[in-house]
């Protein structure tokens, strides 16, 4: 009897090592840190208002065999999300992919965040991705929320941005300024270029009751959205402030165009007012100076999401059940052991008393 459970506790003190060695095992683990990369993902314009977003980026792991890239719009507060499919990384390690949204949805005002994530093929849940997601960006809910004062809209519940109200209101300056100079008559003439006035100070028809300089000084949104969007929010207020400069200078040779009874030289006179709303809604390329269409874009690029790897969450470290199990055996084994030498030693004593 104590011989076996010598043996037996001998067997049990050889498993205590392969149980460690177990322990030691990783368990499966898909970690951020073993994907690389890094870009953007930039909201721009394609059939609609900021409904297109493009991801660029480079140095990207290729992903499994079996497995694919995709990206994700999503919306940090109340969780909605949007694929903005596939993404393949091509000969160079990169990542140039964009989509638009197919119901013209404004991604700036219905988004903060985006993510990729890698996706088994075929994928069984196409509809969310899946827990694997080593790239994601978001834009700070402060600055979101100026950015969406820009581009989507102010006042708040109105259907319409500060610089989209803005050049839509160059624009109906620059309508009417047209229809001036296609007048046959002085009254005509004159008729049109007030209203070209009009819509710059935002007083009488077809003003909007705001005008081009009043949505033009709303871009001091672009200054309180934060540090994180400094760089493209200057860009904002300086070609803004072009854009109001270059309105007053059109309403300043509207008026003089107001003192004329002559077609021919009111028409001559409109060429600089014509040339003045140009460059507020488009900027002069020539000296590089932007207008209302630059301030607009510099806003899209102040949501722009920085994609970068990250550990996504790792798994413990194989089975933690182990190392306690192989800690019962161990001392098992030792019981064992300490048990069957005495009860041996205690045998071989008495057989000696007997002989």
């Amino acid at each position: 009897m104590s011989k076996l459970l010598i043996i037996f506790g001998l067997v049990l003190l050889m498993t205590v090592p392969v149980s460690l060695a177990q322990a030691q095992v990783p368990a499966p683990t898909s970690a951020g840190a073993q994907y690389e990369g890094s870009g953007t993902a930039v909201v721009s314009d394609s059939s609609g208002l900021s409904d297109k977003i493009t991801f660029s980026m480079t140095g990207v792991t290729r992903p499994g065999p079996d497995q694919t890239y995709e990206g994700w719009l999503v919306n940090s507060t109340t969780g909605d999300i949007q694929s903005t499919g596939v993404m393949k990384v091509d000969g160079s390690n990169k990542i140039s992919h964009s989509w638009v949204s197919p119901d013209g949805d404004n991604l700036i005002e219905m988004y903060n965040s985006v993510v990729i994530s890698v996706e088994p093929v075929p994928d069984s849940s196409p509809d969310s991705p899946s827990s694997i997601k080593p790239f994601s960006g978001s834009v700070s809910s402060v600055a979101m929320t100026h950015i969406r004062h820009l581009l989507v809209s102010w006042p708040e519940g109105s259907d319409a941005g500060i610089l989209t109200n803005l050049n839509g209101q160059i624009d109906v300056a620059i309508q009417h300024v047209n229809l001036a100079r296609g007048s046959s008559t002085i009254e005509g003439v004159l008729t049109h270029t007030q209203h070209v006035i009009n819509v710059v100070d935002g007083s009488g028809g077809p003003s909007d009751g705001i005008g081009i300089v009043a949505h033009a000084k709303d871009r001091s949104h672009a200054g309180l959205a934060g540090a994180s969007v400094a760089t493209e929010a200057a860009k904002v207020e300086a070609a803004g402030a072009n854009a109001e400069a270059w309105a007053l200078e059109a309403k300043e040779a509207a008026e003089n165009v107001l003192d004329q009874s002559s077609v021919t030289i009111a028409k001559a006179l409109l060429n600089t007012v014509a040339g003045r709303l140009d460059a507020a809604r488009n900027g002069i390329s020539a000296t590089g100076r932007g207008g209302g269409e630059q301030a607009y874009v510099s806003a899209q690029m102040m949501a722009t999401y920085s994609l970068s790897s990250g550990d996504i969450g790792t798994p413990a470290t194989g089975d933690t059940s182990i190392p306690m199990l192989a800690q019962m055996l161990l001392a098992g084994s030792l019981s064992l052991l300490v048990a069957g030498s005495f009860l041996f030693y205690r045998s071989r004593r008495v057989s000696r008393v007997r002989a």
